[in-house]
């Protein structure tokens, strides 16, 4: 079986994070399957190789169906925290979110990792659109309060 891969951009020059202050959500790895949301986030792309053998959970799917679909009127930050925290509750090692551009793919248990490296660079870069993360933080940070 091939392992899942996931990407993750930076900018280690900056030595920046982005952070709610919500260790909850903070203790998180966040990637993206998609690279080209990965540049959104830095010109240093990581991969990131899964087990396959790792329990994904993925939204819109099968797994979601254990009390995690997204509430009317619930705002996005409430959501996905409640989706983080119901996953580990039910032992997944990765919840994969629709939107892979905004909140993407948190690996919840580091365990389930097989590999790590950073991409040469070369390939397009793109804007960065950290305001839109920055902006989930935010909410997430106002909604845990």
């Amino acid at each position: 079986m091939t392992p899942r891969v996931y990407y993750r951009g930076s900018n280690p020059e900056r030595g920046e994070r982005i952070s709610t202050g919500v260790p909850e959500w903070d203790d998180n790895l966040f990637v993206t399957r998609d690279e080209k949301f990965a540049h959104d986030y830095g010109s240093q792309i990581e991969v990131i190789e899964v087990r396959p053998d790792a329990r994904v959970l993925v939204e819109r799917q099968g797994g979601f169906q254990h009390g995690i679909r997204q509430r009317r009127g619930e705002r996005m930050v409430d959501y996905t925290l409640r989706a983080l925290q119901r996953a580990k509750a039910l032992g997944y090692d990765v919840i994969e979110f629709q939107l892979q551009g905004t909140v993407g793919t948190i690996i919840i248990n580091p365990d389930v990792i097989t590999a790590r490296y950073i991409k040469p660079p070369g390939g397009k870069r793109r804007h960065n659109k950290k305001r839109a993360v920055l902006a989930l933080a935010k909410d997430v940070r106002r909604s845990l309060r």
